[in-house]
Parts: C-alpha cells; sequence; structure tokens
C-alpha cells in the first residue's frame, strides 16, 4: 500500500486515503482505499489491539449499502491496521455545519435516517451492536449513499461526546439494541429538526431542563 494523505486524525487512530499497488495497471477506482492505522500507544497495549481486532471481526461480518466495507486486517512491525472502503464526502456532523440547508427538505431527512436505520437493523439481526451512534459516524457519500461508521468504536468517555448516548451506555453499562435505538432517535430529532434534542445536553443531564411534556 502507498499512503496518499491523511482522511482523518483521531486520539485511537489515525484513516490514510492509499492505493493498493498489487492493482496498478487496472481501474484507478479500484486501486483507492482508506488505511485506519491505531495509533502507537494503542498498539503497544494488547487490550486495545484485541478491542481493535474485535471490532474488526464484527464489521467483517457485515455486508450492507449502508454500513462501510473493511477488507483486510495486518500489521507491520508494531503498527495495527485495517483496510476498509474509501469515501468521499462528509459526515453528518460536517454537514450540520458546512451545509445545514440540505436537511430543509422533509423528504432527504426522512431518507437519510430510513438509510441508517436499515444498516443499524441489518446489523442487529445478526447480533451486533453499534454502541456509539452520532452524526460523526454517519458519513454522506458524495454522489449519493449513506454509511455507517464507527462500529466497535470507543464507547463515549464524557459528557461532552456523549450527547447522543442513553444514560445506560454513560454509566458504562454495555451496549445493546436499545441503546443504539435511543441514539438514532436523538439523530433524527436533530435532522428533523435543526438542533439537537435536548439543547446539546446528554441523556444524563437533559431531564432537570426539560419539561414533563418534553420528556
Amino acid at each position: 500500500y502507498r499512503l496518499t494523505g491523511i482522511i482523518r486524525r483521531g486520539e485511537s487512530a489515525t484513516i490514510f486515503a492509499a492505493l493498493d499497488t498489487y492493482l496498478v495497471g487496472l481501474d484507478p477506482r479500484g486501486q483507492r482505499l482508506a488505511i485506519k492505522v491505531l495509533a502507537a500507544e494503542m498498539s503497544r497495549q494488547p487490550d486495545r489491539v484485541q478491542t481493535f481486532l474485535a471490532a474488526f471481526v464484527r464489521l467483517r461480518s457485515l455486508s450492507h449499502p449502508n454500513i462501510v466495507r473493511v477488507y483486510d486486517v495486518d500489521r507491520h512491525g508494531d503498527q495495527v491496521f485495517l483496510t476498509m472502503e474509501l469515501l468521499v464526502g462528509m459526515t453528518l456532523s460536517e454537514a450540520f455545519k458546512k451545509d445545514p440547508d440540505r436537511f430543509s427538505s422533509l423528504e432527504y431527512a426522512q431518507q437519510l435516517i430510513q438509510s441508517v436505520g436499515s444498516g443499524i437493523a441489518y446489523a442487529h439481526c445478526r447480533g451486533v451492536v453499534h454502541g456509539n451512534i452520532h452524526p460523526d459516524n454517519v458519513f454522506i457519500v458524495d454522489g449519493g449513499g449513506v454509511r455507517v461508521l464507527g462500529f466497535g468504536s470507543l464507547l463515549p468517555e464524557s459528557e461532552a461526546t456523549g450527547g447522543y448516548a442513553s444514560r445506560e451506555v454513560l454509566a458504562g453499562q454495555a451496549a445493546d439494541e436499545r441503546d443504539d435505538l435511543f441514539a438514532l432517535a436523538g439523530v433524527a430529532y436533530h435532522l428533523l429538526s435543526g438542533r439537537h434534542p435536548c439543547s446539546d445536553r446528554s441523556a444524563r443531564n437533559a431531564p432537570a431542563g426539560l419539561a414533563q411534556s418534553q420528556w
């Protein structure tokens, strides 16, 4: 693989755009892919590596047009990485900030919600829970299409990063299908209303500021 640029850099991993040099001479579109490299500090922690590999195994078992595809997992020296579908577009979180008017169409918002729900329902039917549905983990592909990202990613560690998570997940409980439904409902509310359902507060703190009818 030849790395061609950085797509996204996070605390636990960096995602690079890359070319598969074994496929040089074929359709250029087939050469392009993304590589997710686990951070060096994480790679030195066996439990974090096992979490990363377990997430890969779960994601590899899923084949759905609304779920990002992964191809392989490997190691280069101390670096652990996986290869995956290269997506061009923006996350839902980025779209909220850059182009909020695109969601003014009720039909478009409903199609997006249905796409995310379809991918999540498919995963649930195969015993896979997402655990961290959030606008950062919904990707709108240029030219059409929606992909759910982040299966098996680290769960929210704070109120600030857990704005769509249920109270139970924020309390450290293992996520199940109900938690995915709760988070998806929060994302749907944001899409349809243009704002976070709890004014950017987490589910743990929201009830204190809500009327009974709102709650």
